[in-house]
C-alpha cells in the first residue's frame, strides 16, 4: 500500500482489499453516484487522493450512529438548497457573515450561471462579442483541431483503437 498518504493508481478491483477489505463497495458507490449509463468496472483504474481517508472511511460509517449519519445528511441538504431559498433559511446558514443580501435579479442570475454556465457564456459571447471576433476564434479553434489531429496521426505509441478514441474526441 501507499506510504503514508502518498497518492497511488488502483485498480477498482483492488481498492476494497488493498484500502479496507469487504465492508464497504467503493464499486457500488461510485456507480450509484455516476447516476448514468456508464458505470465502472473492477479493471477500471482509479487516481486516488489521500488514501488514508479511504481507509478509515467505512470504520468511521460503521462507528458513527445511524441518526449522526441522518442528521449530517439532512444538514448538508439544507445547506446546499439554502442559497436557493428564503431570507429567513439563508440568514440560519450564513449567520452574521458579511455576504451582502442579493436582489432577486442577481440571485437568478447566479442560480442561472451555477446550473447552466455553458449558456449564459454562450449569450454573453452572442450578444458582446463583435462578429468578426467570432469568426476569428472559430478559425483559431479550427487550426487546433486541425494541429491536434496531425500529432495524432503521427503518433506511433498509442494502439489504433485508442488512437481512433483519440481523434474522434
Amino acid at each position: 500500500m501507499a506510504d503514508e498518504d502518498e497518492d497511488i493508481d488502483i485498480p477498482l478491483s483492488k481498492l476494497n482489499s488493498q484500502l479496507n477489505g469487504d465492508t464497504f463497495s467503493y464499486k457500488d458507490f461510485i456507480n450509484f453516484h455516476l447516476q448514468s449509463e456508464t458505470s465502472v468496472e473492477d479493471e477500471s483504474i482509479l487516481y486516488v487522493f489521500h488514501p488514508k481517508y479511504f481507509q478509515k472511511l467505512p470504520s468511521l460509517l460503521d462507528n458513527t450512529p445511524k441518526r449522526t449519519l441522518a442528521n449530517y445528511i439532512a444538514f448538508q441538504i439544507v445547506f446546499f438548497f439554502s442559497e436557493y431559498s428564503s431570507d429567513d433559511i439563508r440568514k440560519l446558514t450564513i449567520g452574521n457573515s458579511s455576504k451582502p443580501n442579493r436582489t432577486d435579479e442577481q440571485e437568478c442570475l447566479q442560480i442561472s450561471k451555477t446550473l447552466m454556465p455553458m449558456a449564459i457564456g454562450r449569450l454573453f459571447v452572442d450578444r458582446y462579442f463583435p462578429p468578426l471576433s467570432r469568426r476569428h476564434v472559430s478559425k483559431m479553434v479550427e487550426m487546433i483541431r486541425l494541429a491536434y489531429s496531425s500529432t495524432i496521426d503521427q503518433n506511433v505509441w498509442m494502439d489504433e483503437n485508442t488512437l481512433l478514441y483519440a481523434l474522434v474526441k
